[in-house]
């Protein structure tokens, strides 16, 4: 298990590494503060074919292509696109929806961190979780995480997908 949460962590930096590092041909003079609105557009119709072809590996590549575009462009995105992973992982296979589950687990870290001085100091009841994540506390945030992660590990199967066809991840998608 140990293996595959680094696996995904490894993922998701790649990922933040390359959106960073990509530039629009032609106007290497003037940025375009409009990229990662156009990243995340690309990403989304990418993401769509490949779920409609049946290559998980690709969408969830994609999907974290666009999570991370969303979330340059507005940190307040991470609630669509926890949705957004949780309602493709819905639509696939076990093993690859407990990938799905671990990107979301991330998303919600992420998140906290950012904002982890205003969740700190709250304290809600476990019982239930506010609509909005912004509303949430620190204890709120610690416990969707472990049932994510806990979720995942039960999706994945012995006679899964092995390691080594999850390593497309690693590597962009054109």
């Amino acid at each position: 298990m140990k293996k595959f949460l680094v696996l995904i962590m490894s993922v998701m930096a790649v990922v933040s590494v390359s959106a960073a590092k990509k530039t629009v041909s032609g106007s290497e003079s003037s940025p375009d503060f409009a990229f990662p609105q156009t990243v995340a557009a690309d990403a989304s119709e990418k993401m769509g074919k490949a779920m409609k072809g049946s290559r998980y590996v690709d969408a969830l590549s994609y999907a974290m292509q666009l999570v991370v575009a969303d979330n340059l462009v507005d940190r307040n995105n991470a609630q669509a696109s926890i949705a957004m992973l949780d309602s493709i992982g819905a639509l696939m296979p076990a093993d690859y929806s407990a990938i799905s589950a671990l990107l979301q687990a991330q998303v919600y870290s992420d998140y906290f961190m950012t904002n982890r001085s205003a969740f700190s100091g709250r304290t809600l009841p476990m019982s239930s979780y506010p609509d909005n994540i912004a509303e949430w506390s620190r204890g709120l945030f610690a416990k969707k995480i472990t049932e994510l992660v806990e979720k995942a590990n039960s999706m994945l199967s012995g006679d899964g997908v092995p390691l080594s066809g999850l390593a497309p991840i690693l590597t962009s998608v054109e």
